[in-house]
């Protein structure tokens, strides 16, 4: 389980969920690539920082989530209709 601690993992699994984003265009598959991607930058940033698999897929979960929620909930304090053509 070394390789969850690679530079070059990350990136690979980010550019795979970019390719399933594109063919299923939801959103949960960005989110996940760019949590990716930040894994990525965090092991280069901080080499030797995480001790097993264990740390490392938690800081990766905690991204996903904060990056997966934090759009949702500035999109939904800012919406609001006033002249709906549906109405």
């Amino acid at each position: 389980m070394e390789f969850l601690g690679t530079i070059n993992f990350w990136m690979v699994i980010g550019f795979l969920l970019v390719i399933g984003e594109v063919f299923t265009g939801s959103y949960i598959s960005l989110a996940l690539s760019v949590a990716a991607f930040l894994m990525a930058g965090v092991i280069l940033l901080f080499p030797g920082t995480f001790v097993g698999w264990k740390s490392v897929l938690l800081t990766y979960s905690l991204l996903s989530l904060v990056i997966s929620i934090y759009p949702i909930m500035r999109l939904r304090r800012g919406v609001a209709v006033e002249n709906d053509i549906n109405e």
